[in-house]
């Protein structure tokens, strides 16, 4: 290895490997086409607006035809079952209340996200958290606490970091207790990217700004 070889892994070490700008072009550019392709879609299923007058009557739900939610003492909904809240415990039944249906107990987002980073980019974790524009201490309180509640977008932006793909990133994101919806537009967006590799938050936001969908920070 040589000299500026040295220096570069020594100082550049916690920044992470430039974006191929080619590539994410033309990853970009397929995702585009498939938002339009989206949005196509749902303008030819809107009805075209009635020119009459639309009267609506709205009817009262009698007592009897609602079914309140029960909810124990923790106040967890009756839905989940037994065996999940013996293993979720009292500090675990908050997390779990807010799980989508399917989102396995056994591994934190934080085991996983620890799993993700040693497999991908050989444990070098600067290279994740900056690339999803999370500060160091941030990521820190996701990795050393198996419990704590990440924010939908840092979950997002560390999929986009990871590089995964848009089973992948589901799967992380089911992980925190959250999912990518089908007919939301920024989800679309965010679906549409993942599935065509788009690795970059910029690239990412450009997309969202020009749908005039919110950022992620």
């Amino acid at each position: 290895m040589g000299l500026l070889a040295f220096l570069r892994q020594l100082f550049c070490d916690e920044c992470p490997p430039e974006v191929d700008s080619a590539v994410e072009a033309v990853a970009a550019a397929r995702a585009e086409q498939d938002i339009d392709a989206f949005l196509k879609t749902q303008a030819a299923r809107t009805p075209p607006p009635s020119s009459g007058n639309v009267h609506f009557s709205i009817r009262k739900k009698r007592p009897e035809e609602l079914a309140p939610e029960k909810e124990d003492w923790f106040g967890v909904s009756s839905e989940l079952s037994a065996e999940v809240q013996a293993k979720a415990g009292p500090v675990g039944l908050a997390a779990a209340r807010h799980r989508v249906p399917g989102s396995p107990l056994g591994i934190s987002f934080a085991s996983e996200l620890r799993r993700l980073v040693g497999e991908r980019f050989a444990g070098r974790a600067s290279w994740v958290y900056r690339a999803a524009h999370v500060s160091r201490q941030a990521y820190s309180a996701i990795i050393s606490d198996e419990n704590h509640r990440v924010a939908r977008g840092t979950a997002l932006a560390l999929a986009f970091a990871l590089h995964l793909s848009e089973a992948e990133a589901e799967q992380l994101l089911r992980k925190a207790g959250f999912s990518l919806s089908d007919s939301l537009l920024a989800d679309v967006i965010y679906r549409c990217c993942l599935r065509h590799g788009v690795v970059s938050l910029d690239t990412l936001n450009r997309l969202l700004a020009k749908y005039r969908c919110v950022p992620l920070p």
